[in-house]
């Protein structure tokens, strides 16, 4: 265990914002869910014609077309890396979660792992309509997932604020 840390010990009275690392994920999912609807309206899904690199480079020269689809894979890849932490943060302190958490965290790196892979196909298969539908389903899919731990891993207390807590005057 890395240390002491148990999300499910919280105080009586809820706080007026909850946010937690989850809640976080879920925003940044939502941005890149809207970068890639950009990337999408504005027809630029080809900008970059190669993949994983855009143009045999990690960072191309820049218009706008090019930039939002360099942008989208950019926070793409750090959502991946979110999820790896999140997993591997998850299995190192497991004994302070509940129980379902690693396996939740799990199901959203394998998520966002075919995500990778289906943005990949979406390039090199030159915007398949039944692959990018796939990317977006699965997209919207691990955003759903997202919202589901973070309500779940909300204490009932959130849920019925306790008499005293001076949130209704």
């Amino acid at each position: 265990m890395l240390g002491p840390f148990d999300p499910r010990q919280r105080s009586q009275c809820p706080s007026s914002v909850d946010f937690s690392p989850r809640s976080a994920d879920e925003v940044f999912t939502l941005f890149l869910m809207a970068v890639g609807s950009a990337t999408r309206v504005m027809d630029t899904g080809l900008a970059c014609p190669d993949w994983p690199l855009c143009f045999g480079t990690l960072v191309p020269q820049m218009d706008l077309q090019i930039f939002l689809e360099w942008f989208h894979r950019l926070l793409a890849t750090s959502l991946g890396l979110m999820a790896i932490a999140f997993a591997g943060l998850s299995v190192a302190w497991r004994q302070g979660l509940f129980p379902w958490v690693p396996y939740a965290a799990g199901a959203a790196l394998c998520l966002v792992i075919l995500q990778g892979i289906l943005g990949g196909l979406t390039v090199t298969e030159l915007l398949r309509f039944e692959i990018v539908t796939a990317h977006l389903g699965t997209g919207l899919f691990f955003f759903c997932l997202l919202t589901a731990i973070t309500l779940a891993w909300l204490p009932l207390g959130v849920w019925v604020v306790p008499v005293g807590c001076g949130l209704l005057h």
